[in-house]
Order: structure tokens, then C-alpha cells, then sequence
């Protein structure tokens, strides 16, 4: 099977934001009446957009979830920086380029435009773009429509359990990634659960991999 694409997800993979996220949602969250400790938000919320987390959850009606959005975002985004190693990993990569997330435009270009990435990723995708989040495969499908890309041919790197399954609902194939922050113990494993064909620990690990995705050397159809 030849990869003609690699898609990179934003939080967790490119922009170490997940672990951010938890130690700014867990106060938050503590205030609402919800006693979570930062790594049960890790695991259990890593990947989902705050919408969705406030929707599962039994927030007071009273309580102005845009606006509780908006100043979770604003401080997640205030300090965005790369994940360890990952800038070189994407400039290393020789095929195309896109990313996936299921952050808004504005934060994926915020991000992109930090790390100083603006110009490896022509191509940018948000879940808002579509009628439902990751897990849903929406967004991937609707990425691989817009790249006139069959989805066999495009390899994800993911993170989150939700992108993971994301993906691969999608068709396609999937690197899960454990190199941010974030990561907690037994993840990788959690990752092929839903369906990851391999798992990098880190960025030299995916760097390895992707080299033989270049060379078409990594078969993912035995995978």
C-alpha cells in the first residue's frame, strides 16, 4: 500500500496542548461540582474538544459554557509550544502534508503559526468544518475529499484515543503517537487497541518510521 499522505493531528502531536488543557480543565471543572485530578482528565478527555467534554458532563444550565470555552481556550493557546522533536520531524517528512484536529481554524493556525510550521502545512482541517468531532470519522473523510485522496493512501499520526479511532473509521492508516506530555502510562497500548498500526514513543521513534513510509518500506496492510 502506498502512502501519499501524512496527516498530523494538532494538540498532542504538533503543539504539546494537552497537558495544558488538563491543568487548565480541572480547576475549572473542580468548580463546576466535578472532583477530577489531571491525569482521569487525561485519560478519559484527551482528544475531545471542550464543547464535548461540557456536553457529557452535568454542568449547571446556568453556567455560560461559551464563554467558559473561550477563556479555556484563550488560556491553552496563550503559550503554545512544539512537541519535543516534532519540528524536525515534519520537515524531514518529503510527502505531502496536512493536519487534522479537532481544534478550530483559528487555533490550528495560532499554533501552526508559533511553531513556525505555516509553510509544511498548506493544507489545514477542523472538526468544525463538519457535522461531528473525532471520534466520528467525519472530518478525516472530509479532509481525504477535499486532498482528492483515497483514504488507504494517507497516514495519520494521532494521539488520542478518540483521534485514533477517528482514523481509522476513515480507512486510514495510523501511527499512534505518544510523545507529548501528556502521555500516561499503558497509553500506546490503549492506542492499537482502537485500531493504531504501530506506536512511536517519541519523536525519534516517528522520525525512524516516517523514513520508511518515504521509502516505502513500512507495509501497513500486515500491520
Amino acid at each position: 500500500m502506498t502512502i501519499k499522505q501524512v496527516i498530523f493531528d494538532c494538540d498532542g502531536v504538533l503543539i504539546d496542548s494537552e497537558i495544558v488543557a488538563a491543568e487548565v480543565m480541572v480547576p475549572v471543572l473542580r468548580s463546576l461540582g466535578h472532583k477530577l485530578e489531571v491525569h482521569h482528565y487525561l485519560s478519559s478527555y484527551s482528544g475531545k474538544t471542550f464543547r464535548d467534554i461540557f456536553d457529557k458532563l452535568d454542568i449547571d444550565p446556568r453556567v455560560e459554557i461559551e464563554m467558559l470555552i473561550k477563556n479555556v481556550e484563550e488560556k491553552v493557546y496563550h503559550n503554545v509550544q512544539a512537541v519535543a522533536g516534532i519540528i524536525d520531524v515534519v520537515k524531514a517528512v518529503s510527502l505531502p502534508k496536512a493536519v487534522v484536529s479537532n481544534s478550530g481554524l483559528n487555533q490550528i493556525n495560532h499554533a501552526i503559526s508559533v511553531i513556525e510550521l505555516e509553510d509544511y502545512f498548506p493544507n489545514r482541517f477542523s472538526s468544525a468544518l463538519v457535522s461531528k468531532p473525532k471520534p466520528s470519522p467525519e472530518v478525516y473523510l472530509y479532509a481525504a475529499k477535499r486532498l482528492n485522496i483515497d483514504p488507504k493512501n494517507c497516514l495519520v499520526i494521532e494521539d488520542s484515543i478518540s483521534g485514533v479511532t477517528s482514523a481509522v473509521a476513515a480507512g486510514m492508516n495510523v501511527i499512534g503517537f505518544c510523545g507529548g506530555q501528556h502521555i500516561t502510562e499503558g497509553h500506546g497500548t490503549k492506542l492499537m487497541e482502537v485500531g493504531a498500526h504501530v506506536i512511536a514513543t517519541n519523536a525519534s521513534e516517528l522520525s525512524r518510521l516516517l523514513d520508511k513510509v518515504n521509502k516505502n518500506e513500512l507495509d501497513f496492510s500486515n500491520s
